[in-house]
């Protein structure tokens, strides 16, 4: 079997779609579409992080653990995300001289799939790509994250379609914002899809048609692309363990306690040193030494 030059994936809630080019046969796609029946997906953080101890810095730990939020840590790059059956999720995989013009770093991926879902959007608000994001106008709907290797390069997407505004409570404001954001917070800064597009199947259609634009589509099952129980393929994308939660939360707590100690005892320094430099007041005849 050929090598795949070309491999794109659609999570759209329980529609997945792959498209594949296959070496020496053109411009070649494969759309495969699995659907299952409707049904509400519990939300889970997913955050972009090497080290668990730092998932405090992007996370509402103490509200996670409390309401049972499952975390996946992902291999990607990228910004924390609350995600459920609102999320619209898009994944593009590549050998790096699959698509001409594209070079595998960050922005040269970006300019492309943003000149992809152009296509997709236009009538449909005014889309941005502004620096990592997908925005309509200044208000992000679409958050990027790439992984880059020698010789292959993963992009992916998550789309809010919708979401549920007490949800982002579980997350934090990200310490590194990007400049556009204007310190805004989660609600003043993003923006659903389903406010701008009739319908999530009009925006599934029009994906396949921008893809059109550029490839020759034809659908497949997914089971014929892929089986996951005849490969060896061991993913570094898992759920986290409550256990791993419940130290990531409790060494928050002791450097939070350990920071608060330390100002206190620079305040109580700080008074000393306030104190004498403060002139006394004299009393009586007393001239000191």
């Amino acid at each position: 079997m050929g090598r795949f030059r070309f491999l794109t994936l659609l999570l759209v809630s329980a529609l997945l779609l792959s498209i594949s080019l296959p070496q020496g046969y053109g411009r070649r796609i494969k759309v495969m579409k699995r659907y299952d029946a409707g049904q509400a997906f519990k939300p889970s953080v997913v955050p972009a992080i090497c080290d668990i101890r730092k998932l405090s810095e992007l996370a509402e730990l103490k509200h996670v653990l409390h309401d049972s939020i499952p975390v996946i840590k992902r291999f990607t790059g990228g910004g924390t995300v609350i995600v459920d059956d609102g999320t619209i999720f898009a994944a593009i995989i590549c050998n790096k001289d699959d698509v001409p013009g594209v070079q595998p770093y960050p922005r040269s991926i970006m300019s492309w799939t943003s000149k992809l879902y152009g296509e997709v959007f236009r009538g449909f608000g005014n889309f941005h790509l502004r620096e990592n994001d997908y925005a309509f106008d200044t208000r992000k709907f679409g958050g990027n994250a790439q992984s880059i290797t020698k010789n292959q390069w993963i992009h992916h997407t998550s789309f809010l379609w919708n979401y549920d505004v007490k949800n982002m409570d579980y997350l934090k404001l990200p310490m590194r914002a990007s400049k556009y954001r204007l310190a805004r917070d989660h609600v003043e800064f993003l923006c659903k899809m389903k406010e701008y597009l009739p319908s999530r199947s009009i925006f599934i259609e029009r994906t396949i048609t921008s893809l059109e634009n550029h490839f020759s589509v034809r659908h497949v099952q997914a089971e014929t692309i892929f089986d996951p129980s005849e490969s060896s393929f061991s993913p570094s994308t898992r759920l986290l363990l409550e256990k791993e939660l419940q130290e990531a939360y409790s060494s928050q707590t002791s450097r939070q306690q350990s920071l608060s100690i330390t100002q206190r005892h620079r305040r109580s320094w700080w008074e000393v040193i306030k104190a004498m430099k403060t002139p006394r007041e004299k009393y009586g005849d007393d001239s000191g030494y």
